[in-house]
């Protein structure tokens, strides 16, 4: 099997920052949990990238909960030189369908 990377693309790092500065607010310790969960939910993504579904709307953008923030998602491409973009990093109440309106 390929070995395959992930690329967390300039607006998911901007997610990322905004959700622990959100989670801090309440929860200093979540807040510090939550890059590397981001991290492992990635690599796990990186070993079965088309393992999770992809949007009806976006076919080519698939998705999963961030490991241990099921509230939270990560967004992905594949690409085809063993990369996965991550695009986006959102909470499960936000609107997905302005995802690439931003």
């Amino acid at each position: 099997m390929k070995s395959v990377h992930f690329i967390i693309r300039p607006q998911a790092q901007q997610d990322i920052i905004e959700i622990i500065d959100y989670i801090a607010e309440d929860n200093l310790d979540a807040a510090e949990h939550f890059y590397p969960s981001v991290q492992r939910t990635a690599r796990s993504i990186a070993q079965m990238p088309r393992a999770y579904p992809a949007l009806y709307f976006y076919k080519n953008i698939r998705h999963r909960s961030v490991l241990d923030f099921s509230r939270y998602r990560l967004f992905y491409k594949i690409n085809n030189d063993d990369t996965i973009d991550v695009v986006a990093v959102l909470h499960s109440s936000r609107h997905i369908s302005n995802l690439f309106n931003r």
